[in-house]
């Protein structure tokens, strides 16, 4: 199971937290941004207009290669950049688990989660273990399973 971890920069250690989650639960963490020792709000406000536009880019294509986005949502100090994440995500049709920061407000999500096709929630930002991510993978792999099966089976009836 692939797996992006979208969440503003200035909570780069939780991403990490959740990675190292995302991979006991035998997964493929696909999302760089948070290993990289640049990823910082400093760093990138001296960065040019076109290696911003890059780091969008890997991004993007991260997030479109993943089967599952982890949104970590709340106090984003003004910054969009998951949120655009989760929408690429979305549009992808990647499994959203939407798991709210200790300063998360629930004004914003509702919108974002009723356009996802596959999601979870959790209410916690500790509840996000190896075993919550397991039984998660399970279902995506069991929905999309079942997809193939489906279309598989109307293609032979329908020709």
């Amino acid at each position: 199971m692939r797996v992006y971890i979208a969440t503003a920069l200035q909570h780069r250690a939780r991403a990490e937290d959740v990675a190292q989650s995302v991979k006991r639960a035998s997964a493929t963490v696909v999302s760089t941004w948070h290993t990289l020792p640049e990823s910082t709000i400093a760093r990138e406000r001296l960065q040019s207009v076109e290696m911003l536009k890059q780091i969008a880019r890997t991004c993007r294509d991260e997030v479109e290669s993943s089967a599952v986005l982890v949104w970590l949502y709340g106090d984003n100090g003004g910054r969009t950049g998951a949120a655009v994440e989760v929408g690429i995500g979305i549009h992808a049709g990647a499994h959203i688990v939407a798991c709210p920061l200790p300063t998360a407000s629930e004004s914003n999500l509702s919108l974002l989660l009723y356009a996802a096709s596959s999601w979870d929630t959790v209410r916690r930002y500790d509840e996000l273990t190896p075993q919550h991510l397991e039984r998660v993978f399970l279902r995506v792999r069991t929905a999309a399973l079942t997809a193939a099966l489906t279309s598989k089976a109307e293609r032979a009836a329908f020709g």
